[in-house]
């Protein structure tokens, strides 16, 4: 029963969040915001300036909706 559970649960949350996880990694990379050939250090420092330059920024909703949330 519980392993059932744990699955479906699995099935529920965590493959949404890798598939979104995903999508906005490769639409940064793709952009050229973040390298791919950088340590995970290197992509966090990249990621805090990226969300500080959009914060800064005046807010467009086209633009910066994936980064903000």
């Amino acid at each position: 029963m519980y392993l059932i559970n744990f699955l479906e649960a699995t099935l529920k949350l965590g493959v949404p969040m890798v598939i979104l996880s995903w999508l906005i990694f490769t639409w940064l990379y793709g952009r050229g915001e973040l390298d791919r050939k950088t340590d995970r250090k290197t992509i966090d420092a990249q990621v805090k300036k990226i969300r500080k330059s959009y914060k800064k920024r005046e807010k467009s909703k086209k633009d910066n909706y994936l980064i903000e949330k």
